[in-house]
């Protein structure tokens, strides 16, 4: 993925500094610990001006689509924020030549009725991103979003009441200022390295679009100057308008699929503990197992009373070799075994009560982690959590149909959406299709005909449409169940979106 780079910000800067400069700062608002949005107003319209400095997604932009919620309680740094900035215009803005860095200039009239000016500097640079408000003036740290200090770093520290001082300037070259002769026969990651501006990832594109040196060379300084719109699309993949649009289309589906596949990863992690509970539950039965064992200690050692003395360590009768405990008397010992015997029996008893839900409870896990990892919206990841905790969706789920040789056929790619197959879709003599013994979705084939028997291609593109959509998809042969509705059920007190079914057949599929 490409990063927001420098030159990116000095086109975005150069596009809306016009904007900037004498907007009134009308919202502030802290969505989280990574992000900022700042209302603004300037000829006779409203912005909202997104800040990011989530170290794989650092970015600024404008944006239209309200995708973040807002806390109750706003963060310190926002209370900050409203303290100093509420209402107040930007006077000035600037984007230091060669850095991620974007500044904000507002004048501030303090207790005394005195104005100052205070600078808000946003810091885009990777995991080292912050925002940051100072006195101008006095160059004094008024807060910052993230506080760093000697222990998190021993190059530069950010906190209230210390002087702010510039990060670390690169040592490199400006294209537009340096001669052919400096460039010339420079590798990709010479160039990056020597010169301002330009990433791996650009270089290595116009590389592949020029002929020679001279010809990289040139293409280079027309994208730094002139901010070729059609190198930088392929670059990021994006057709964009302005590049506003660029950052708002590339960033919104990274930072989406970013934040899905971390709260992918959450659940993942949360059923896989589950997972190792219950697995734990079942390393028990190797002890339950010695429950006859315990009984037999006991009642050798009662019938060989006299052979044991006190302080004995073990007593052996034959292949017998009985554990001792020498603190206790010996009679004390045959009730400790006694004890453990009528232990491992009432466990065995709740085990054995506990074993089909176990069982199912696993099952049902192990879907759970299927249809998390296939997960395509923040959506379908709420559906499974919620099922997790027993919660309600407020999620739309509506199911489609596909139409195939006048049939009408269903496919569920979550439990919320299998659960709604079978209760409100499917009926009695639908028929319903499965993977065997593998998680995979549910597909139900409408048969309002009520007869018994499937076209052979209907009932081939069911069951492959079961595997597309399974863990097995890029498996070899695959077995397929079905069954009509009418023969599934849900065990008393069973897992929600697990079935029991009879009267099943098989299709191998591959």
């Amino acid at each position: 993925m490409n990063k927001f780079d420098s030159l990116i910000l000095k086109f975005f800067y150069e596009e809306n500094v016009g904007f900037f400069e004498d907007a009134s700062l009308q919202k502030i608002q802290q969505p989280s610990r990574h992000e900022l949005v700042f209302t603004l107003r300037n000829f006779g319209q409203n912005k909202k001006f997104y800040i990011n400095i989530n170290p794989d997604f650092y970015h600024v932009c404008f944006i239209d689509e309200i995708f973040y919620e807002i806390p109750k309680q706003p963060p310190m740094f926002c209370m900050l924020l409203r303290k100093y900035l509420s209402g107040a215009k930007i006077k000035r803005v600037s984007c230091p030549p060669y850095e991620r860095i974007l500044e904000f200039y507002f004048d501030y009239i303090d207790e005394l009725n005195e104005t100052t000016q205070l600078c808000l500097s946003v810091e885009l640079m990777g995991k080292y991103s912050n925002i940051i408000l100072y006195n101008a003036i006095t160059r004094t740290i008024l807060g910052s979003i993230h506080n760093v200090s000697k222990l998190k770093s021993s190059v530069r520290e950010i906190y209230g009441g210390i002087p702010y001082v510039y990060p670390n300037k690169q040592e490199k070259k400006d294209i537009l200022l340096t001669p052919f002769s400096d460039f010339n026969s420079l590798t990709v990651g010479d160039i990056n390295q020597n010169y301002f501006y330009l990433t791996k990832p650009l270089i290595s594109l116009c590389a592949e679009m020029s002929n020679s040196s001279d010809n990289l060379f040139s293409l280079l300084k027309e994208v730094v100057s002139e901010g070729n719109k059609d190198i930088i699309s392929k670059l990021y993949g994006v057709d964009f308008d302005s590049f506003n649009d660029l950052i708002l289309k590339y960033h919104n589906k990274n930072f989406k699929n970013f934040i899905l596949d971390k709260k992918k990863k959450s659940l993942i992690s949360k059923i896989n503990g589950e997972i190792k509970q219950l697995e734990k539950i079942f390393n028990e039965s190797s002890k339950i197992s010695d429950a006859d064992k315990y009984k037999t200690y006991a009642e050798l050692i009662l019938s060989n009373l006299y052979l044991i003395n006190e302080g004995d360590k073990y007593l052996t009768i034959g292949n017998d070799k009985i554990k001792l405990d020498p603190n206790l008397k010996p009679s004390q010992n045959a009730q400790k075994y006694f004890d453990l015997y009528k232990k491992a029996k009432n466990a065995k008893k709740v085990l054995d009560e506990k074993k089909e839900f176990i069982l199912q409870k696993k099952k049902f896990l192990n879907e759970k982690i299927f249809f998390i990892e296939n997960a395509t919206s923040i959506f379908d990841l709420e559906d499974e959590n919620n099922l997790l905790s027993d919660k309600k969706s407020d999620n739309n789920n509506i199911l489609n149909p596909i139409n195939f040789l006048d049939n009408l056929i269903y496919i569920g790619k979550s439990s919320k959406q299998n659960s709604i197959l079978l209760s409100k879709i499917a009926r009695p003599d639908d028929f319903w299709f499965h993977l065997k013994d593998m998680p995979s979705c549910h597909v139900i084939l409408k048969n309002p005909n009520k007869t018994n028997d499937i076209m052979d291609d209907v009932l081939l593109y069911c069951a492959k449409l079961v595997k597309e959509n399974s863990s097995a998809r890029n498996s070899g042969k695959v077995s397929v169940i079905y069954t009509k509705r009418k023969y599934l059920s849900k065990q008393t007190g069973g897992i929600e979106g697990l079935v029991i079914y009879s009267n099943e057949k098989e299709i191998v599929i591959e």
